[in-house]
């Protein structure tokens, strides 16, 4: 077994746009940039080759600024990977973040809605598969996260790559998320729905490696 500490340096930007309408509407911008600190523990156990566990707890941190203030939390990780072939990795991972009143909060901007602070803890699980052919890794995967807002749900990813390496110094990667999210629906006492939103996402990436 083996166990590592992490400290680490955050970095934050950010950007707030309003249009205030009182008598007349108008725009004003806040950005600026702030940091903190935070640290991991985590421990690997491998069992055997076909076999390793590995558990990892993020510290939660706060840090602020006369504009915004970054609240944090703790995340929870537990990691499991099975090779049942000798080309063949099963991933599968569970988080406990602990979200609730935690968030971003802006001095001067009301977040009537509930997007930027947790309403409730948040668990996620996820799972893929990664098989090694020749120089070529190819891999898919699913993860399902608990929304934190105050209208729940669960958003759905659905996950497409693959990787090639060129020699034992550069390797290129690309990859492919849909993003099915949780349907977001206010409805009055009496049961009429007000405002009902549906969001999809997709997402590509394509990264180049070298190893010194």
């Amino acid at each position: 077994m083996s166990i590592g500490l992490t400290v680490e340096s955050l970095q934050s930007q950010y950007l707030l746009e309003q249009e205030v309408c009182l008598v007349r509407c108008q725009d004003s911008k806040i950005e600026g940039t702030t940091s903190g600190w935070s640290g991991a523990i985590s421990a690997t156990w491998q069992v055997s080759q076909a076999l390793s566990f590995a558990a990892t707890h993020r510290l939660a941190s706060q840090y602020s600024d006369a504009n915004i203030e970054f609240d944090l939390p703790d995340i929870t990780s537990l990691y499991a990977t099975w090779s049942p072939l000798k080309n063949l990795d099963w991933h599968t991972t569970y988080s406990y973040t602990q979200w609730k009143n935690k968030g971003i909060r802006y001095t001067d901007y009301s977040d009537v809605i509930g997007l930027l602070v947790g309403a409730s803890d948040s668990q996620r699980f996820a799972t893929s598969l990664n098989y090694h052919i020749a120089s070529w890794d190819l891999r898919v995967g699913l993860s399902l996260d608990e929304a934190i807002d105050a209208f729940g749900g669960n958003d759905i990813r659905y996950r497409v790559g693959a990787g090639y390496r060129f020699n034992t110094n550069w390797r290129t990667d690309i990859a492919f998320v849909f993003e099915d999210y949780a349907r977001k629906e206010y409805n009055t006492n009496s049961g009429d729905s007000l405002v009902a939103v549906q969001n999809e996402g997709f997402a590509a990436g394509l990264g180049v490696t070298y190893t010194f």
